[in-house]
């Protein structure tokens, strides 16, 4: 699974602020179907932050989009420290 997040060709993608796996609606649009398994192996993949993240935000009393979101919640940085 790792070379295909690589290639340009599959439409498979990670977002690391969530830890999320997912594959792109070659849509022309942001639609992304998330995946709680490998497509190719069906390895079970890691669990999702997206929730931990909007709980910190909200501790925070921020939310999705707001301007003042530290740098660090918008990449992987956040949850490595967990």
């Amino acid at each position: 699974m790792e070379l295909h997040l690589s290639a340009i060709d599959v439409p498979i993608v990670y977002n690391s602020t969530f830890r999320e796996y997912g594959i792109k609606v070659l849509n022309g649009g942001s639609i992304t179907q998330l995946l709680a398994f490998c497509p190719w192996c069906g390895s079970k993949l890691p669990g999702s932050f997206r929730r931990a993240w909007i709980e910190r935000l909200a501790e925070m009393n921020l939310e999705p989009g707001d301007a003042e979101i530290p740098e660090e919640m918008k990449s992987d940085v956040w949850w490595k420290k967990l």
